[in-house]
């Protein structure tokens, strides 16, 4: 079995990059990116499954997926590329609508096919190794989950060390990270509430977001914050699931519909689920697909995020 630094067995994991700018005027700067990223994937193992814009949010990302070996170093190179041209973006905390605690707000890898102790254990190597690539070049890193000695849950590690659930402002550092591994494949999905007639969702979504969450009685695995979107009334209860086996997306959803069809009887807000992100089957199928025609399909995807002020 091959290792790098005779720690990163050749397990197939998947790695997620968020990046909060701070800055709409992005645009080039994450295409540039995701070339970068495109371009180190060749000739090799790992594939870039996804790459995904909210510009609303100022919040994009960057999916891997691959053999530990070629994402951790793929991985490494995209967020350092990205911390050392960050000058280039005029940071601007305030103008980050999205929680965040950096410029490379998170770092998530994960492992493909099975979630075994060793699978968990090379995805924590991985994700070691790329946090350490970011602090070589001065970033304070806060590790989570299997790259952690106490497996600490990035939850945790959030509430306790940064200030992500306290900034819609201007307390993050454009120098911090959370870089982790979790116990299994992790899967985004939001729910926005948008009012047809104007008004105020607040409450509601607020309400909602109690309902699906595990720590109040909701779904199993199902971590929520409620986040306003824009300036048109729209809300959103952006969830972490953390066991897709357990509350699937679908699940998710039709809780959501269940719960509205009680709370909302005259149907003001309008309901849109949406994927952040991918699937460990998506992942795996984008290794087997032509890489030109996947890669292109992927850049027009992430043109047309950039292009909308909402992608939905």
């Amino acid at each position: 079995m091959k290792r790098m630094g005779n720690k990163v067995p050749s397990y197939l994991v998947a790695c997620n990059i968020y990046i909060s700018t701070g800055h709409f005027n992005d645009s080039q700067w994450l295409l540039c990116l995701l070339k970068t990223a495109q371009n180190l994937c060749l000739g090799g193992d790992s594939r870039v499954v996804h790459a995904f814009s909210d510009v609303v949010y100022n919040r994009s990302s960057f999916h891997l997926a691959g053999s530990a070996l070629s994402v951790a170093h793929v991985a490494s190179s995209i967020a350092c590329k990205a911390l050392e041209s960050r000058d280039q973006l005029f940071f601007i905390p305030s103008r980050t609508p999205h929680p965040y605690v950096g410029l490379i707000d998170h770092v998530s890898v994960m492992p493909l096919s099975t979630s075994d102790e060793q699978s968990c254990k090379a995805a924590g190597e991985v994700a070691k190794q790329v946090g350490s690539a970011m602090q070589s070049i001065g970033c304070h890193v806060l590790y989570y989950g299997y790259a952690s000695p106490r497996h600490t849950s990035l939850a945790e590690v959030r509430k306790h060390e940064t200030h992500f659930f306290t900034t819609h402002s201007n307390s993050a550092d454009s120098d911090f990270s959370c870089v982790g591994a979790p116990h299994n494949f992790v899967e985004n999905y939001n729910l926005r509430l948008r009012p047809k007639h104007g008004g105020d969702v607040k409450i509601l979504a607020r309400m909602l977001t109690k309902h699906v969450r595990e720590r109040n009685g909701g779904l199993p695995g199902v971590e929520a914050l409620t986040l306003q979107y824009g300036n048109s009334g729209c809300y959103e209860v952006a969830c972490n699931i953390l066991h897709p086996h357990l509350s699937s997306c679908e699940a998710l959803h039709s809780r959501a519909i269940e719960w509205l069809s009680q709370n909302d009887p005259n149907s003001q807000v309008q309901l849109e689920g949406y994927r952040v992100g991918t699937t460990p089957e998506a992942c795996l199928t984008s290794l087997e697909v032509d890489v030109a025609i996947h890669d292109a399909m992927v850049t027009q995807r992430l043109e047309s995020y950039l292009m909308e002020p909402s992608h939905l």
